[in-house]
């Protein structure tokens, strides 16, 4: 599960139609239960599903492990949220929260919509 989690994040970061359409035909996993979740929560926000991995993230802060080895050559701005909140975790549990307010305010020029649902996470 974990292996896939990682490849369908960059599968969305690569063609989220695709990666939208795969989904919506997996059978019920706590994969589609996490889609489920992102329909209702945030996608009416997003132009994409490309913002999933990065919104996972937000609300399950586990999938840290999983989704730092997802990467793709593009760098897309979804890819980069992501990014991003790997590196914000780390420090917040470690409670150098100086150390997030830089990371902080380009997650918030990416996504304020993403930035916004991880103030509420926090």
């Amino acid at each position: 599960m974990q292996l896939d989690l990682s490849l369908l994040a960059e599968l969305a970061w690569l063609d989220s139609n695709r990666f939208a359409d795969l989904v919506r035909r997996l059978p019920a996993t706590a994969i589609a239960s996490l889609i489920q979740q992102y329909d209702r929560e945030f996608a009416s926000t997003s132009d994409s599903y490309a913002w999933f991995p990065a919104w996972a993230l937000c609300v399950y802060p586990d999938l840290q492990k999983v989704l730092q080895t997802a990467t793709t050559q593009l760098s897309t701005p979804p890819e980069r949220a992501c990014q991003l909140l790997i590196q914000l975790l780390s420090p917040e549990r470690q409670g150098r929260h100086a150390d997030i307010v830089e990371r902080r305010k380009e997650l918030r020029a990416l996504n304020d919509d993403l930035f916004q649902c991880y103030m509420r996470t926090r």
